[in-house]
């Protein structure tokens, strides 16, 4: 695939018009033919004639135009070659020279052709085509290009008599292989050609399909994330309720843990521990007369509150030594929920070895 032929013909275009334009004296007379490209075929679109079109009436707006001029007015001479001044002299003399656009082209090896037409003519035609819009590409020497044309026709090709200045000025629109210098009395800007006005559309078309195409992904992505969105909002909706149940639950809870902690009500798991381990750890030969946990402080008056000892555990008995005594505490202390004996005392009586002990301990099940 060969690329620069493709970008030529886009930022070319598929159609040119060629128009001769005989000028003599003040007079200018007009024909036209408009060339179109499709594929690697070059095909006559339509003519236009003088009898029937003016340059106004013709299609010319953002057109590539191709101008052929022939006539009285317009000189045309094969001279040696040399330096564009020298060349210049040999037609005109150096006095006149900037009254006259010119262009120079290549001729037979040796030799160069010079086109020549009065400013004033020049400017006049281009004040006729300039409301039209179209874009000046080339001006050519009727002469020149009838001469070019000939070798380019193909045998069952066929021109109108008469168009074919018109024909061959439009042909070498798309037969041209670079841009043509030629001399202008008016500065001819790139901005100005059918080249770079193809480009700028094709650079307009291209930035719009990057921005459809970035728009046409945003808007896919969008969608697939406000569909995910759509379902989780179902989803949560409908956990909603069992989301309400648990939060009742949660709240339920606190409000027993409070209620425990506040009557206490936990502990009791932990005082029937502690009582059995101190039965276990109770001498054979040793009994028990009292196990007081959380005992009150003092005596009270009947309408008084009671204020209970915290974290301590009364224990009374009666046993035959005092060494049971003494193991008996050893494995209290020994105990992790015990935290210290803070009193101990033994009396001898008549009806046995009596011990009192007093224990600190906190809340803690091993």
């Amino acid at each position: 695939m060969n690329w620069t032929r493709i970008i030529k013909q886009i930022t070319q275009g598929n159609r040119v018009i060629g128009l001769e334009v005989n000028i003599t004296g003040k007079e200018r007379r007009w024909k036209g033919v408009m060339l179109r490209l499709q594929g690697d075929r070059i095909f006559i679109d339509r003519y236009y004639a003088p009898e029937t079109d003016t340059p106004r009436s013709i299609p010319l707006k953002k057109c590539p135009v191709v101008l052929a001029l022939t006539g009285e007015n317009v000189i045309t001479k094969k001279v040696r070659e040399a330096d564009e001044f020298t060349m210049l002299s040999r037609v005109i003399p150096i006095s006149r020279q900037e009254e006259f656009f010119y262009r120079i082209d290549p001729a037979e090896e040796g030799y160069r052709r010079v086109l020549l037409v009065r400013k004033r003519d020049i400017e006049q035609l281009l004040d006729v085509l300039r409301p039209t819009r179209c874009f000046i590409e080339e001006i050519l020497s009727g002469e020149i290009v009838d001469e070019r044309v000939v070798e380019l026709l193909e045998p069952d090709e066929t021109v109108v008599p008469g168009f074919l200045p018109a024909y061959a000025a439009a042909l070498s629109f798309f037969m041209r292989e670079e841009e043509v210098s030629f001399y202008h009395f008016f500065p001819r800007y790139k901005g100005n050609s059918h080249a770079y006005y193809r480009k700028f559309k094709v650079l307009f078309a291209g930035t719009l399909l990057l921005l459809s195409i970035l728009f046409a992904i945003n808007h896919g992505i969008s969608r697939a994330q406000n569909r995910k969105l759509e379902r989780y909002i179902e989803q949560a909706g409908a956990n909603r309720t069992l989301v309400e149940e648990l939060d009742k639950i949660i709240a339920r809870c606190k409000e027993c843990s409070v209620f425990i902690a506040e009557k206490r009500l936990g502990e009791g798991s932990y005082h029937a521990f502690y009582c059995d381990r101190i039965a276990r750890l109770t001498p054979d030969k040793t009994r028990l007369t009292r196990l007081e946990i959380n005992p009150p402080g003092r005596k009270i008056k009947e309408d008084e509150e009671i204020s209970y000892q915290e974290r301590t555990i009364l224990i009374s008995g009666v046993t035959s030594t005092p060494t049971d005594v003494d193991r008996f505490m050893k494995a209290l202390l020994n105990e992790p929920w015990v935290e210290k004996i803070a009193r101990h005392d033994y009396t001898t009586g008549e009806n046995g070895n009596l011990f009192h002990i007093e224990i600190q301990y906190n809340l803690m099940i091993p």
